[in-house]
């Protein structure tokens, strides 16, 4: 699974915070002077790629450490947390 993200203009002062050097590049918005295109840079996905990896590691050991009670009560709930997790989409991300 590859993460697509999406391209964002930023107008002027917007992109107040500064990300760590190197993981993104900030470019002049070529339909807007007064804005910025702001995207990861290949060791910014690279960066995220890692910590996805690592995460992805820590989810699929973790169940190990219940009993067999505890998975089971995990598995039982999984469908109300998708219920609960479609229901925290925003909108306005689309």
């Amino acid at each position: 699974m590859r993460l697509v993200l999406p391209v964002f203009r930023i107008g002027a002062g917007r992109a107040g915070r500064r990300p760590a050097p190197g993981v993104v590049v900030r470019e002049p918005d070529p339909e807007d002077g007064r804005a910025s295109v702001i995207h990861m840079s290949t060791a910014g996905v690279a960066q995220l790629d890692a910590w996805a990896r690592a995460q992805e590691r820590r989810f699929t050991s973790a169940p190990g450490a219940l009993g067999p009670q505890d998975r089971e009560a995990v598995r039982a709930a999984l469908p109300a947390l998708f219920t609960l997790a479609e229901h925290l989409h925003d909108p306005a991300d689309s």
